[in-house]
C-alpha cells in the first residue's frame, strides 16, 4: 500500500484513476454475473460471428440448385468464381443428384436445404414430396405433385406433415453426399403461417441449422437459431434495370447481417424451353453476381462477403451456451420450455398484412 499511498493519502491522480475504475469494472462483472447472459435474441449477430460492431455483412446465397442442368451450372459457376457465399439445394427437383454430385466432389461450398412444399413447374419440372404420397396427403394435388401455388398449398398443407417433409429432405441431402450448413423456404415454405413456421423452427434446432427467417427473426434466436438481421430479393425487379437496383441495394445495406437471394440460370436451349417468359432474370443474375462492377462496389463500401458455415457454428456455440447455463433435470429440455416440450412460438401470430402477396410475387419468398 506504500506505493499507492503517503501519509494516508494517494500517491498519484493517476492510481486513484486506476483503481476506481478498476473496482466499477469487477462491479460490472458482479453484475452481469448476476442478471445472467444476455438473451441471444438482444445481442449484435455481427459481433456474435468475430466481427466489430457497425460491420456490414452480406450473405448471397444462389436459390434453387438441383432445379435443371442450366440452373446448376450456373450456381456452381457464382459460387466458384461469384460473389455468392452460398446457395440452396431443392431436393425434389429433377437434377438434384447430378448437382449433389458435383458440389460433393468440391470442398468448402455452403450448400443449404431449400425446404419446399411447392412445385410451380408443374409437368415441366416434376417435384413431389420425398416422403410417400400415403405419409403426406395434405402436401400433395391430385397429381401425387407439390400444389403449384402458394395459396393451395397454405389452404392444405398440415404443420405435422410439413415437419416430416422438412426433416425427410434434410436426411435425404445428407444421403447425396452434401453436409448441409442452413436451411431456408422455397416460396416461403414455412414463412407466412406461423403453425408451419413452428415445426420448421423445430426441424433446424434438432439438426442444428441456422435458417432463413423472414418475419420473426427475435423469436428464432430466442430459442438459439442464428438468423440474419434482414432478408432482401428483388424477383421481379425488371431486366433491363436489374444490375442497377442490386447496385442501389449494395449502396444502402446497413450495418448487421443481410440475407440476398438470388437466382441464376445459363442462358442455353434447355433454359429457354423451361422458362421462355421470365427466364431472362435467372440469366441476368447470373451475369450481375459475376460482375466486375458489382465486387467494386462491394469492397468500396465496405461490406464483408461471408456463407452460412460461420452461422452454423455460432448456433452450435449457443446450444453449448445454453446447455451449461441450464440446470440439470434429468431429462432434455427444448429451448424455452418445459422438459421434454416442443417450444410454442412466441408472440408474433400473423405474418405483416400483404406478405402473400409479396410471395406471389416473389419478393419474400426464394
Amino acid at each position: 500500500m506504500d506505493l499507492l499511498r503517503v501519509d494516508g493519502r494517494l500517491r498519484s491522480p493517476v492510481l486513484a484513476f486506476l483503481l476506481s475504475a478498476g473496482l466499477a469494472l469487477l462491479a460490472l462483472r458482479s453484475r452481469a454475473a448476476a442478471e445472467g447472459p444476455v438473451p441471444f435474441e438482444k445481442r449484435e449477430l455481427a459481433v456474435e460471428l468475430g466481427y466489430a460492431a457497425g460491420t456490414k455483412l452480406l450473405l448471397v446465397n444462389a436459390d434453387d440448385a438441383g432445379l435443371c442442368a442450366p440452373v446448376n451450372e450456373a450456381t456452381l459457376e457464382v459460387l466458384r468464381d461469384g460473389l455468392a457465399g452460398s446457395a440452396t439445394v431443392l431436393v425434389p427437383a429433377p437434377a438434384v443428384a447430378a448437382f449433389a454430385a458435383r458440389a460433393s466432389a468440391t470442398k468448402g461450398l455452403d450448400l443449404g436445404v431449400h425446404l419446399c412444399l411447392n412445385g410451380e413447374w408443374g409437368e415441366r419440372l416434376k417435384m413431389a414430396p420425398v416422403l410417400p404420397a400415403a405419409d403426406v396427403p395434405s402436401l400433395i394435388d391430385s397429381s401425387g405433385l407439390f400444389p403449384a401455388s402458394i395459396v393451395a398449398r397454405d389452404r392444405r398443407a398440415r404443420p405435422k406433415e410439413a415437419a416430416a417433409e422438412f426433416r425427410a429432405q434434410i436426411e435425404r441431402a445428407k444421403s447425396l453426399g452434401l453436409d448441409p450448413t442452413h436451411v431456408d423456404a422455397h416460396m416461403g415454405s414455412y414463412n407466412y403461417r406461423p403453425d408451419l413456421l413452428q415445426p420448421a423452427m423445430g426441424v433446424a434446432l434438432a439438426c442444428e441449422l441456422p435458417m432463413r427467417v423472414v418475419f420473426f427473426v427475435p423469436d428464432a434466436r430466442r430459442r438459439g437459431i442464428p438468423c440474419p438481421d434482414r432478408f432482401a430479393m428483388f424477383y421481379d425487379a425488371p431486366v433491363p434495370n436489374r444490375k442497377e437496383t442490386y447496385l442501389k441495394f449494395l449502396r444502402s445495406l446497413r450495418p448487421g447481417v443481410t440475407e440476398l437471394a438470388i437466382h441464376v440460370a445459363k442462358d442455353d436451349a434447355e433454359w429457354r424451353a423451361v422458362d421462355p417468359e421470365q427466364g431472362a432474370f435467372r440469366v441476368a443474375d447470373l451475369a450481375i453476381f459475376l460482375d466486375a462492377e458489382v465486387r467494386r462496389t462491394m469492397e468500396s463500401e465496405g461490406i464483408v462477403r461471408i456463407g452460412w458455415r460461420p452461422l452454423r457454428a455460432l448456433m452450435r456455440r449457443w446450444k453449448e451456451e445454453r446447455v451449461g447455463a441450464r440446470p440439470a433435470t434429468g431429462e432434455p429440455q427444448a429451448p424455452g420450455g418445459k422438459p421434454g416440450e416442443v417450444p410454442a412460438p412466441g408472440e408474433p401470430q400473423a405474418v405483416p398484412e400483404g406478405a402473400r402477396d409479396r410471395a406471389t410475387d416473389g419478393q419474400a419468398g426464394g
